[in-house]
């Protein structure tokens, strides 16, 4: 029975650990539908200060022209306002609005459209260090810091696999 059961219980905390937001180290990943053959790329990327709190990067090669690339911040924390400041490098810092997923701990890189993520991923391959702020009702002012350096070979992987970062 304990042979039955230990392994059933591992297999049912697996995704429930995944699914609530434990990324701890930068991943690249291919998913294909089992219907449509169709695949999609995600690139993640943890902070380096604060548990829960990640960028990630999806892209559709199969899409032309709707619904490509989404980039998003997951902070884990009901935030103040969609209203952030980023930095890369040594970089003056620009304060920019990015959209709301809906809920209040995920904001979409970007300001208007999908298209608007995008002038995201040139700036993510040629710089090391990704720098945010961002406000939170419960704690305040946040700053997080991203290794860029880390998921540089995903992006080139992902243009491997299809994705076409230029294309509109």
């Amino acid at each position: 029975m304990k042979r039955l059961l230990i392994p059933l219980l591992a297999a049912l905390a697996i995704p429930i650990a995944v699914n609530a937001g434990s990324l701890n180290s930068p991943y690249y990943k291919v998913t294909q539908d089992a219907f449509t053959d169709e695949k999609y790329i995600s690139i993640g990327l943890p902070s380096n200060e604060k548990s829960g709190t990640y960028l990630q990067i999806w892209c559709w090669p199969n899409e032309k022209y709707k619904r490509r690339f989404i980039g998003k911040l997951t902070m884990h924390a009901v935030r103040d306002s969609i209203s952030v400041t980023t930095r890369l490098d040594k970089e003056k810092p620009e304060y920019v609005t990015w959209n709301s997923s809906g809920d209040y701990d995920e904001l979409f890189l970007g300001q208007g459209s999908i298209r608007d993520m995008r002038i995201y991923i040139p700036k993510f391959q040629n710089h090391s260090l990704f720098t945010l702020r961002y406000q939170t009702l419960t704690d305040g002012v946040h700053t997080v810091t991203f290794n860029l350096d880390s998921i540089k070979p995903y992006f080139k992987q992902a243009e491997l696999d299809g994705c076409d970062w230029k294309a509109p």
